[in-house]
């Protein structure tokens, strides 16, 4: 009777133990912002699944993961960044609720994220007499459909004489005073 608990305790603890974390990587290597990459946690043995994880993703984020199920070795995580910079990946193993704590020690991996590249900015044109002047620019200040008012053509005030400055309005379509 001695040696079968002795043999059941053995078997039980053969299938009890925890899978050994043996490496961690990521692809791509280099992303750019907003790109999706592959995190892959690796163990070994992959039978009789029993322990747990922290995966740590650089950026202030982690995930603690149970792994209890055959189809969930080797563990893998897509995800995206949202900022550019150079990103230490990291595989802990730890407790999680009832699991086992991974075998094994801390398993790491860079990555690196480029930030996108810049938008080509459109050529500038050259310049049309009529943008010379600083009233045809005047215009685009305007809703659609409404206009710039003309310059007054009253005479300048004798000197001394306190005038306010009046300031042109756009013209709606429909008047033809200027709105203030």
């Amino acid at each position: 009777m001695k040696a079968w608990i002795v043999l059941v305790s053995a078997m039980w603890m053969a299938g009890a133990q925890a899978q050994t974390l043996n490496g961690v990587k990521v692809e791509p290597a280099n992303a750019k912002v907003g790109e999706a990459v592959k995190i892959t946690a690796m163990f070994d043995p992959t039978d009789n699944v029993n322990c747990g994880i922290r995966l740590r993703f650089g950026d202030g984020t982690e995930s603690l993961v149970r792994l209890n199920k055959a189809n969930e070795i080797p563990h893998v995580v897509s995800r995206s960044y949202a900022k550019a910079g150079q990103f230490k990946i990291e595989a802990n193993p730890v407790k999680v609720g009832g699991s086992f704590k991974c075998a094994g020690k801390t398993q790491s991996t860079m990555l690196t994220v480029a930030a996108p590249a810049p938008v080509a900015a459109a050529p500038a044109s050259a310049p049309t007499a009529a943008a010379k002047t600083p009233e045809a620019n005047k215009p685009a200040l305007c809703p659609e459909g409404w206009t710039w008012p003309k310059p007054d053509k009253t005479p300048k005030p004798k000197p001394l004489t306190v005038v306010p400055k009046q300031v042109p309005k756009c013209q709606s379509p429909n008047s033809a005073a200027p709105v203030i």
